[in-house]
């Protein structure tokens, strides 16, 4: 232990002991002033004096500790409100990110069917998208057969012919590896961005009609908590 250390250690300790060695002298001089004996009505008033003014030093000490503990308590519970507001936080923000994500897959999509007019099976995979720049450069690794994208979570994302209502008209963009915490909040809220939407092989989101929340957050859903997360399938009309 090096000298600074032992300076740190000492003074800690000297924090820790130096109430109670205030409460041990105190209650030394209650004890001596309570062995004061004659000189009369003076000293007995003097005594019952500094009796009251060492006790109420004491009880003042008693509540000093008293708040100390209160305020370790209260920043305990701050930091630990202070955490789950955290991890809220940045659920939120992946959440978010997932829709904006799918927002752009959509006008991307748009711009594809624009030039190609449907989805061919050839078109339909990651390594033509990728060409057109539908996916952040930071998610690709690989080239030609075998690129791979990622999402957010590490999961994988994978494209094939999609089906909103024929064959080709769509492509079908899946999501593995959503977290059961971001699982209800993206599934509620891709009504704009996808025209159908399956959770786990569930279809959450059919064609031409709404969500229905409560598939959603059913047990073969999102309601299930599976090992490797979630499995979403983003249906999109070109």
């Amino acid at each position: 232990m090096n000298l600074s250390t032992r300076f740190s250690f000492s003074k800690s300790l000297s924090n820790v002991f130096a109430p109670i060695d205030q409460k041990s002298k105190s209650l030394a001089l209650i004890a001596s002033v309570g062995g004061l004996s004659g000189g009369g009505s003076q000293a007995q008033s003097l005594q019952r004096h500094h009796r009251a003014k060492l006790q109420a030093q004491l009880h003042a000490q008693r509540g000093y500790t008293n708040i100390q503990l209160a305020i370790g308590v209260l920043v305990s519970v701050v930091a630990v409100l202070g955490a789950i507001g955290g991890f809220t936080y940045v659920t939120q923000a992946k959440v978010n990110n997932q829709l904006n994500y799918l927002a752009d897959l959509k006008n991307s999509t748009g711009r594809l069917f624009l030039q190609l007019g449907s989805a061919t099976a050839s078109a339909s995979s990651a390594a033509t998208l990728n060409t057109y720049g539908f996916f952040p450069s930071s998610t690709v690794t690989g080239t030609g057969a075998t690129l791979k994208v990622s999402n957010q979570w590490g999961g994988a994302v994978t494209v094939a012919q999609g089906t909103a209502g024929v064959l080709g008209d769509s492509i079908a963009y899946t999501f593995t590896g959503v977290p059961n915490d971001a699982c209800v909040a993206i599934g509620l809220g891709v009504d704009a961005v996808a025209d159908v939407v399956a959770i786990n092989t569930v279809t959450t989101k059919a064609y031409g009609v709404s969500t229905v929340p409560a598939t959603v957050t059913g047990s073969t859903a999102c309601g299930s908590s599976p090992a490797a997360g979630h499995t979403f399938v983003f249906t999109i009309k070109g």
